[in-house]
């Protein structure tokens, strides 16, 4: 009897298809992403990894556009980040909470590679491992016992308005009830081969989770925050751009006491004297409320309305209006630390993460771009 093959000639189509892709993208795949992918399966080889992207990543900031092999770079640099983005999956990381009980050499690592707050001397760590603080590390169950995502933070009556005063060891509350709220002070990604992906924000949400099964009555949470790039963001603005050029933002009015102690051609330069004098001249009492007032609101403005493609210029702002936090208050001389002055003329910030409201603010941030913002926030952009 006679058999009848029959032919889809669809299915075959579709099969060679499916060869030829297969053998495009072995053809177009780069060298490396297999050797990379093993080695990242070795032992010692996800260290080996990350400081490999560090190292990388510091390379391309000190490259431009046109640089010959830049296209290149930026090539092994996703290559890396997927291959460690994939090892590094929620499934295999912890929360750890580190107490000055913890192991000397994870103590010592979170105190020398302190990123925020540089750590002074061992009484300094001991104080922020103390009985009213709480520490939290992000391990890899293959990398234990070393940190990729560090969080100090301070079990307080209320939100902190200075890193100096936060970190005092004599305030110090004797009783547990006390506790209405912590203060996250410090979140730093310690493996710098891991930036971009989401791990200081997962450590957060983990922190709060801890924080809130210790005491149950904690609703409401705050940070402590630098507000990086705004001392050079401010002088940019008051070089290239006049007085005039402000309207609303910076009445001529607010500064007219500063230019007469530091006078030059224009407001804005006499802005600028004064805050090339600072912290000298907060010490003036002719200008020091002027100044106040004026570096204020301009930070205000800074963090609510100064935008990066689409979203807040400020990288801390973005990482914290992201996660869902309101912007609650900005602190005048928050921290008198050298450093503090000059990334920020001592201004910090209090985001609040309100536990009941932060994935709705998390939405309307992330679909809208709606910054929420504090009536003290309001009020600061309205003067």
């Amino acid at each position: 009897m006679e058999q009848i093959v029959s032919f889809d000639s669809q299915k075959m189509t579709d099969h060679w298809e499916s060869l030829v892709k297969a053998n495009l993208i072995k053809g177009l795949t780069p060298l490396y992403v297999p050797v990379l992918s093993v080695l990242g399966r070795m032992s010692g080889g996800l260290e080996l990894l990350m400081k490999l992207r560090e190292n990388l990543i510091s390379c391309l900031k000190n490259m431009s556009e046109g640089d010959q092999g830049l296209y290149l770079l930026k090539e092994l640099n996703d290559t890396l980040y997927g291959i460690l983005a994939h090892h590094c999956s929620y499934d295999v990381l912890d929360t750890e909470k580190v107490t000055w009980q913890s192991p000397s050499d994870l103590i010592e690592k979170i105190s020398v590679d302190e990123a925020v707050h540089p750590v002074r001397h061992w009484r300094d760590i001991k104080n922020r491992l103390g009985r009213n603080m709480r520490c939290f590390i992000l391990t890899h169950r293959g990398l234990p016992r070393e940190p990729l995502v560090v969080i100090h933070s301070a079990l307080t009556v209320e939100a902190s308005y200075s890193v100096q005063d936060l970190l005092l060891e004599t305030n110090r509350l004797e009783s547990y009830e006390s506790f209405q709220t912590a203060v996250f002070y410090s979140v730093w990604l310690r493996k710098q081969g891991l930036a971009g992906m989401d791990l200081p924000n997962y450590l957060l949400k983990s922190a709060v989770r801890e924080l809130k099964e210790e005491f149950p009555h904690m609703k409401v949470f705050y940070t402590l925050s630098p507000i990086p790039g705004f001392r050079k963001w401010l002088n940019e603005l008051l070089t290239s751009r006049s007085i005039e050029d402000y309207g609303e933002l910076l009445p001529p009015s607010k500064l007219t006491s500063i230019q007469q102690v530091y006078p030059a051609k224009t407001l804005s330069l006499s802005l600028k004297n004064a805050l090339d004098d600072f912290p000298n001249a907060c010490s003036n009492d002719t200008v020091s409320e002027s100044l106040k007032c004026s570096v204020l609101k301009l930070c205000a403005h800074y963090l609510v309305n100064e935008k990066q493609n689409g979203q807040a210029l400020n990288s801390v702002a973005k990482f914290h209006l992201r996660n869902g936090a309101s912007i609650w208050k900005i602190n005048w001389l928050a921290d008198r630390s050298v450093r503090g002055i000059q990334r920020s003329y001592g201004l910090m910030a209090n985001y609040r993460y309100d536990v009941d409201r932060v994935n709705r603010y998390t939405q309307d941030y992330e679909q809208n771009r709606t910054v929420k913002l504090s009536e003290d926030l309001h009020t600061l952009l309205k003067i």
